[in-house]
């Protein structure tokens, strides 16, 4: 999976940019114990482009600025490539 997010403004912690999950790509998916070297907040601008890979795991927090937040999200999955499932 991939995953491209591109603002059209300029968006922070205030307005919900993107955290990222760092480190936890080691453990894989199937991992019982999966932990985050650190969370970090990102700032993107616009013309910026954050583009992630499905093992990065990511999230975009609520926007909480007055103001109305534009950006784009594109995905792209192989559906040739099975689902990874996690253990039960």
């Amino acid at each position: 999976t991939l995953t491209v997010y591109a603002p059209l403004q300029r968006t922070d912690w205030t307005n919900g940019a993107p955290r990222l999950a760092l480190g936890a790509h080691r453990g894989g998916a199937t991992s019982p114990e999966i932990g985050f070297d650190s969370v970090i907040e990102t700032v993107v601008e616009p013309g910026d482009a954050l583009v992630c890979n499905g093992l990065l795991p990511q999230l975009a927090p609520p926007n909480r600025s007055d103001e109305v937040r534009f950006a784009l999200t594109l995905r792209y999955r192989d559906l040739a490539v099975p689902l990874a499932r996690h253990a039960a």
